[in-house]
C-alpha cells in the first residue's frame, strides 16, 4: 500500500513555531468536478486517512 503522505524529511520547532520538511512530490492539480478520473484516488486516500485514526 502507497503511503497517505510524502516522507517527513525534517522537524524543527520553537515556543511558537513547528515547521516540518517534507520530500517533493511530483504530480498535477486533483480535477474534483463531476465525472473526474481523479475522483476515485482522492476517495481512496480520504478513506485511508480516516482509517489512521481507529
Amino acid at each position: 500500500m502507497k503511503p497517505v503522505a510524502p516522507a517527513l524529511l525534517w522537524r524543527a520547532e520553537d515556543e511558537s513555531w513547528i515547521a516540518l520538511g517534507f520530500e517533493v512530490v511530483e504530480g498535477k492539480r486533483a480535477d474534483f468536478g463531476p465525472g473526474s478520473r481523479d475522483l476515485p484516488a482522492a476517495v481512496d486516500a480520504f478513506n485511508r486517512i480516516s482509517a489512521l485514526g481507529t
